[in-house]
């Protein structure tokens, strides 16, 4: 038996997490000093898409976002500027971030966070399964501990963080929904016998509790 394990935990749920209000009359480097800020690092419990909030509109500029992901990759993103009273959110997962930077003058002031809302969400590690097995088997299961409430969807991708081809895995990496575990918010469990290479749980709307997803495979 090959047997993985992962276990999600609580999430962020602040506007300010990475940055307070801040403004800037050019382009340039916010000052990351939001609530889960570590010597100058953002370092968030489990790898959440990042919000950007602002009263007022800044649609004309990019957010530039840097840090890591779950697996410790190193990651960026570029984030169109919100409009008025809005907020947008990262493509993909950040665990820190070391750096936010505008592409120009910015109107009013901007708050840069993670949280756990259905426009945000959150990734687990990646967890590496075998494809290469004789007849493709591999039980899913995913264990909403205790009175857990959230929402959540098991995601598999036939690319493996080794593959070279894979110009950086952290964000080319294709990910797709598993077909019998997608918007779930009770135990599931589910059988593939397609092959893929590794496996992540994506939390898309929290409540509270935690999660652990089980990955079982006969060699």
């Amino acid at each position: 038996m090959r047997n993985l394990e992962v276990t999600t935990v609580a999430l962020t749920n602040s506007a300010t997490a990475v940055c307070t209000a801040q403004n800037r009359a050019s382009a340039g480097a916010l000052t990351i000093d939001g609530t889960v800020v570590t010597a100058g690092v953002a370092i968030i419990a489990m790898a959440q898409k990042i919000s950007i909030t602002g009263a007022s509109s800044n649609t004309g500029i990019t957010y530039t976002i840097a840090g890591t992901d779950a697996d410790g990759k190193t990651i960026s993103d570029v984030l169109t500027g919100h409009g008025a009273g809005l907020t947008v959110f990262s493509v993909y997962y950040f665990k820190t971030v070391t750096g936010v930077t505008v592409s120009a003058a910015m109107t009013g002031t901007t708050t840069v966070g993670a949280i756990s809302s259905s426009s945000g969400g959150a990734s687990t590690k990646t967890l590496r399964v075998n494809s290469r097995q004789a007849d493709f088997g591999l039980g899913l299961y995913v264990d909403l501990v205790g009175s857990a409430a959230m929402t959540y969807t098991v995601q598999v991708s036939p690319d493996e963080p080794e593959d070279t081809v894979v110009l950086s895995y952290a964000t080319d990496a294709a990910w797709f929904n598993q077909a019998d575990l997608t918007s779930k918010t009770a135990d599931a469990y589910a059988l593939m016998i397609t092959p893929c290479q590794s496996i992540r749980l994506i939390i898309t709307a929290f409540t509270g509790g935690v999660a652990k997803l089980y990955s079982v495979q006969t060699q």
